[in-house]
């Protein structure tokens, strides 16, 4: 067996079939391949284990082709986005709480107004008095 640094390079490619083919920079000749990205990256380990020690403990960094790469970054860009802007609108939403209570709107009111039910109007005007709830 040959030794190990313990972090390895994984090649992820599509082929023509539509398989995942996946290579061990480090390694020359571990290679594998699979239907799906899960199964390859099964295989990948149980190849990487026939030239070295460590590969059920060892790290796997993951290399995609460039268009799937920005693929998956755009993704993620907006879910990111998506969810700071759903914290802003929550953040909101609690202080329009307040405001409707202090005006003295009832619950059903200010549920009416924001768009939501009056449990959820409710959660958050507890949520206000007490913030250390959840």
């Amino acid at each position: 067996m040959a030794e190990s640094t313990g972090t390895y390079t994984v090649r992820f490619k599509r082929i023509e079939d539509g398989w995942w083919l996946a290579r061990v920079k480090e390694v020359p000749g571990v290679l594998t391949d699979g239907r799906t990205l899960a199964a390859t990256r099964r295989r990948i380990r149980e190849a990487l284990a026939t030239a070295v020690d460590d590969a059920w403990e060892a790290t796997l960094v993951e290399e995609y082709p460039q268009g799937v790469v920005q693929g998956v970054r755009a993704v993620r860009r907006a879910r990111e986005r998506a969810l700071e802007a759903s914290a802003a609108a929550r953040t909101e939403m609690r202080r329009a709480v307040r405001r409707l209570a202090d005006l003295g709107l009832s619950l059903r009111d200010a549920a009416d107004l924001l768009g939501v039910s009056h449990q959820r109007v409710m959660q958050l005007s507890r949520s206000e008095r007490n913030p250390g709830a959840r």
